[in-house]
């Protein structure tokens, strides 16, 4: 199976590739895996690279270290459900890693979905996308370090875990249904650039009880409910410009009575309520 991935440096993927192993990583044989061939270009250049994808965490240990790469090849992707449901507390991916795998669908499975010890994860400086509920159900897990170079939050990636703080990096560009939903977030700022929006879908944070102040500013709603019934929230700050699908004006900030009239007003002038 080949996975082509854009704008890559060939060096990256073999540079400092035992960095982590000389970090007490954990062994090889704390996990199953398998080889893919990775279409790795660069400009006009490509390159094929044989890599580990590792498909399943068989270990013991709940403090884990990935290893940047296995039986001499590099480790470039993780799979659907390689930590789902167990009772790992820390893991840390190497920048090795390009990409975290998800089955993509409604109710699909996430890398480390209901983990519910989950407490600290170290991402990978090189993968842009957080995918389809990888983080999904992570009660434990109150902050988590975004990357520059993210692109993507993923249908549910974070939906009904312990969230509760997290910075957005400028890279990002779409949150997807649900993303948030139903998560501790207290604070939250999203900021795109003036000809790169941030795309946010529908219900991306409803229902986040804890959530109280929210900044936007060059971003554009898809779809509806983005902040439906987040009872808390009392302060919201335009900073810059808002777009919205016409198909679903009025309805981003939705089940919201608590809000003070004046943002009211200012929401319901800009379309969003």
């Amino acid at each position: 199976m080949k996975k082509l991935f854009g704008v890559l440096s060939f060096l990256f993927v073999f540079a400092n590739i035992s960095s982590l192993n000389a970090q007490k990583a954990n062994p090889e044989s704390d996990f199953r895996y398998e080889l893919e061939t990775f279409k790795i270009q660069k400009g006009s250049l490509s390159d094929e690279v044989d890599a580990v994808v590792i498909t399943e965490y068989i270990g013991k240990a709940r403090n884990v270290i990935i290893p940047s790469s296995i039986e001499g090849f590099p480790v470039m992707a993780l799979g659907k459900e390689v930590f789902q449901g167990t009772n790992v507390v820390s893991v840390v991916i190497p920048d090795s890693v390009i990409s975290i795998y998800s089955r993509n669908t409604i109710g699909g499975d996430g890398c480390f979905q209901r983990c519910k010890f989950l407490q600290k994860v170290v991402l990978s400086k090189n993968i842009t996308s957080i995918p389809y509920y990888c983080f999904s159900g992570c009660k434990a897990l109150k902050t988590i370090t975004l990357p520059e170079g993210i692109t993507e939050i993923e249908f549910g990636a974070f939906c009904e875990s312990g969230l509760e703080s997290i910075d957005f990096p400028s890279s990002l560009r779409q949150i997807g249904f649900h993303a948030f939903s139903d998560t501790n977030l207290k604070t939250i700022k999203l900021v795109g650039g003036e000809d790169e929006k941030i795309y946010i879908d529908g219900y991306a944070f409803s229902e986040c009880k804890a959530l109280t102040s929210v900044t936007l500013s060059n971003v554009y709603f898809s779809r509806e409910w983005v902040f439906g019934c987040c009872e808390s929230l009392r302060i919201i700050n335009i900073e810059g410009a808002v777009g919205i699908n016409p198909k679903y004006a009025g309805r981003i900030f939705s089940e919201l009575p608590q809000l003070p009239l004046a943002i009211q007003k200012k929401l319901k002038d800009l379309g969003l309520l």
